[in-house]
């Protein structure tokens, strides 16, 4: 979950039983005890009372319930109920206990980046940052992305850097969907850099609008929406070349898709 608030950035993920800060976002089991809802240690009758009751909502709903978005597409449907089935039944060797939580905060202003004791509410650690602009989790839940003043770093679970890519600018931070590319936005460039994951090198750079800020990636991964000064511009991925500009009225902050892919949602900064 990224939650937006002025210029922090707080990023909710959990920590492991030892008390060690990790990089998972979820805190339901993988596999089929994804679907042990109430974390009893098997997929039984009281967790599909619990999936019928998130049926058919969407993001956006007040009963959405991510938990129950197995596939993770923004709507709970039939495709959610034959995993949910297929789980059905299933056991493991200890009940599912629910970890701690941490909040990661990320701090321009004092260039760090503040981790946080959901429970207790106290700062566990931070992590030096060069005026961070942007920073994102992988899906595997292992790594965390960030980019700052001087380049883009990536760390493990255990925020060891295992590798960095130098930059000049710490504008915001966008991983695609596979995690095969980074695009790291270059406000002072108008550019948008595009950094092969495997390689760990930038392979890339897209002519963008003034100042780009906030990116998004369709549910398709065939465009990149990238919110600048006073207009939006439209990436073809399969060419990274800006394929169209939209004129808006205002500051533009962030940018969000829908699920399905028929919108686009944005924040205009100079009207809050």
């Amino acid at each position: 979950m990224i939650i937006r608030f002025l210029w922090f950035t707080i990023v909710l993920v959990t920590i492991l039983s030892s008390g060690d800060v990790s990089s998972r976002l979820h805190f339901q089991a993988t596999g089929s005890m994804a679907s042990d809802f109430d974390n009893d240690g098997s997929v039984g009758f009281t967790d599909f009372l619990a999936f019928t009751e998130r049926f058919s909502t969407v993001v956006g709903d007040g009963t959405y319930d991510v938990r129950f978005d197995l596939n993770t597409n923004g709507i709970i449907d039939f495709d959610d109920f034959l995993l949910f089935s297929a789980a059905f039944g299933s056991t493991s060797a200890s009940p599912q206990t629910t970890p701690d939580l941490a909040l990661y905060v990320m701090d321009p202003g004092t260039s760090s980046i503040d981790v946080y004791n959901i429970k207790n509410h106290l700062a566990q650690t931070f992590l030096p940052f060069r005026n961070p602009g942007g920073m994102q989790v992988s899906s595997d839940h292992e790594r965390l992305y960030v980019n700052e003043q001087f380049g883009m770093f990536v760390l493990n679970d255990e925020h060891q850097v295992e590798f960095s890519i130098p930059g000049t600018s710490s504008g915001e931070l966008l991983i695609h969907p596979d995690e095969t590319f980074a695009y790291v936005a270059e406000p002072g460039n108008d550019l948008v850099r595009v950094i092969d994951l495997a390689a760990q090198a930038v392979v890339d750079t897209i002519d963008v609008g003034n100042r780009p800020g906030g990116m998004a990636i369709t549910p398709d991964r065939r465009w990149l929406y990238s919110v600048n000064a006073s207009d939006i511009s439209v990436v073809d991925l399969t060419r990274n070349i800006e394929g169209l500009r939209i004129d808006v009225d205002g500051q533009l902050d962030a940018i969000v898709i829908s699920p399905i892919g028929n919108r686009a949602y944005y924040s205009v900064a100079s009207r809050a």
